[in-house]
């Protein structure tokens, strides 16, 4: 191997012989994350498959079986393991059948079935009125008029009930595709449809990216990274950023916590002290100790001691006592250093959060220039693009690298010190290492200088050596990366119910 490559490291036992082996290292990893794009008709045959087994299982019509799907939030398995435990109850809860309760309620207020004019717009009853189970009758304009003004919020339209006030059974789908006529009310519902079903449903999500519509089926519902066909990467869980190693719940602290004005309250507690007199903060900016509240910022004008706190003109009195020790003084000065170490540790796992947070999006704009570079090779030196692709798995190796070890910095701030710090940090370190010089050997302009060879034999020779240093860095990286991600969740991660992460 060329010596101009000696100082980009790996460990010896993630050497590999060629290219083809660290791809299929990387379909290995990809197998395990495995996930299916949903066409609208694919999700839709997926829908209908609950409703098939739930119609079989409960032994329910269709239309009550989807009420009974969207009370379980889609979940069989909840049906399967509750249905039968009291089915009298779980029909009440999903709305297919009203309560004792709710009927004697009604009848006290002379509100009964089979009602001979509609009770809304009072018209006669004829042979085209309609109700649900409870006998609640209501003429086709006034359904049809009531439907189309549930349909207007999409969000909860599938959980509108009787139009008798006081009912509380659910209007099955089949109402309102019977009696929504626009076709713009026809859309939005069977949007709403389907939005009920990919937002309950644990196995099948919409991509957040912006204006992607795109449809996801993964094998479970954990957290897992997932890369849609717009490039968007997110966690498939909680629809949010991708945050793996850390759970949902650890990432969730995190937002919370950079949003929180908790830690601007904590630096002013530790860096600023109140006037005795007006309470108003001030932070000290010159030597001396002598602090004079500034009526033009809001202060009261007076002056005091900026080390003990107290008014200036008994401090004078007192002949500048401020260096006696007092058991207050020292409480004050601890509270104090306490919270700027925990404002400075949040600072150090914070900024080297955004500093991978950058790193992956300069990587990613590094795509273009990979392309061309490709295509600069396969014109120039006639190479076939079956050669190559080891530059674009390489930039993708680095990306997702980058995107594990931004999280890792999350996890780190939340576990605590110890032996599973000090082995967590290890596993780190060599997943920066190998990281960074990937990412800056594909960023030098090392390949252009070998384009540039005259000598065929000489752009051969580089070329090769250059390959295989790319291929064994790529190889390692995504080694160090698995490895990482495994010890935190299969292992780091069950600290949580020992109490081993801080939860501040």
């Amino acid at each position: 191997m060329s010596q101009e490559f000696d100082n980009y490291d790996y460990e010896s036992d993630y050497y590999v012989e060629t290219y083809s082996e660290a791809n299929d290292y990387a379909q290995t990893l990809i197998k395990q994350n495995s996930f299916c794009y949903l066409k609208d008709d694919e999700l839709t045959g997926e829908r209908e498959k609950l409703i098939e087994h739930t119609t079989e299982f409960c032994c329910l019509a269709r239309s009550d079986a989807i009420l009974v799907l969207i009370h379980y939030n889609w979940n069989f398995e909840k049906i399967q393991d509750n249905w039968y435990d009291n089915v009298d109850l779980n029909s009440f809860k999903a709305g297919i059948e009203q309560t004792v309760s709710d009927k004697i309620a009604l009848l006290k207020k002379g509100i009964k079935g089979d009602n001979d004019v509609c009770l809304v717009c009072y018209t006669p009853k004829d042979n085209t009125f309609e109700s649900l189970k409870c006998r609640h009758f209501f003429c086709s304009d006034c359904w049809q008029e009531f439907l189309a003004v549930k349909t207007e919020d999409i969000l909860v339209c599938l959980s509108s009930t009787c139009p008798q006030k006081g009912c509380s059974l659910v209007i099955p789908e089949s109402f309102f595709l019977k009696y929504l006529v626009q076709k713009d009310l026809k859309d939005k519902f069977n949007k709403a449809i389907l939005k009920n079903f990919t937002g309950y449903n644990p196995g099948i999500k919409f991509c957040p990216g912006l204006s992607c519509n795109i449809c996801i089926k993964c094998e479970s519902n954990i957290p897992k990274d997932i890369t849609c066909i717009c490039s968007t990467v997110f966690c498939f869980k909680c629809g949010k950023e991708s945050h793996r190693p850390c759970t949902c719940e650890i990432y969730s602290l995190w937002e919370q916590k950079s949003k929180s004005n908790t830690d601007d309250d904590k630096w002013l507690q530790a860096n600023t002290k109140k006037c005795p007199h007006c309470k108003q903060r001030i932070e000290k900016n010159q030597g001396c100790n002598y602090i004079l509240c500034n009526k033009a910022a809001g202060g009261c004008g007076k002056g005091f001691c900026y080390v003990c706190e107290v008014d200036w003109e008994k401090h004078s009195q007192d002949h500048f006592k401020c260096n006696k020790y007092t058991p207050e003084v020292k409480a004050k000065e601890t509270q104090a250093a306490i919270l700027k170490a925990e404002l400075d540790r949040y600072k150090f796992y914070f900024d080297r959060f955004m500093n991978y947070s950058n790193a992956v999006k300069f990587a990613e704009k590094l795509k273009p220039n990979i392309i061309s570079i490709i295509d600069s090779i396969m014109n120039i030196k006639s190479l076939p693009l079956s050669e190559l692709e080891f530059l674009k798995e390489a930039l993708n190796t680095v990306i997702k690298s980058k995107r594990t070890l931004k999280n890792t910095y999350v996890f780190g701030f939340y576990l605590k010190d110890g032996n599973e710090k000090k082995l967590f940090e290890y596993s780190q370190s060599f997943l920066e290492r190998n990281s960074d010089n990937l990412h800056q050997l594909i960023e030098q302009d090392t390949l252009l200088r070998i384009i540039s060879e005259e000598s065929y034999s000489s752009f051969t020779r580089k070329f090769t050596d250059f390959k295989n240093t790319i291929v064994n860095l790529c190889y390692a990286t995504m080694k160090y990366q698995n490895n990482l991600l495994n010890e935190i969740e299969n292992t780091m991660l069950q600290l949580l119910d020992e109490g081993l992460l801080y939860k501040k």
